[in-house]
């Protein structure tokens, strides 16, 4: 999902990463990271808000003990909590 993100955004902003081989210490000859930076956001904000409609209309149904969330940011905070236990 990144990379199609990544790509279309490379698409619409008009730039395109080339197709060559590079050395060690070759620089990145024009590449911009813009495409990629609005690729995670694109799926942060996804992730958020995705999250956030899943737990309040089905995990909140099916587990008693669990409260509705009030905002997006709950999501993300619980997103960086389970990553920190799990790993």
């Amino acid at each position: 999902m990144l990379g199609v993100l990544e790509r279309f955004y490379s698409a619409t902003c008009g730039m395109k990463k080339k197709e060559e081989f590079e050395t060690m210490n070759s620089s990145m000859n024009g590449w911009s990271g813009l495409p990629l930076i609005l690729a995670l956001v694109t799926l942060l904000i996804l992730q958020l808000l995705i999250g956030k409609w899943l737990w309040n209309n089905f995990l909140v149904k099916a587990v008693t003990v669990v409260n509705p969330l009030k905002s997006a940011i709950d999501v993300l905070a619980l997103s960086l909590l389970a990553k920190l236990i799990l790993g």
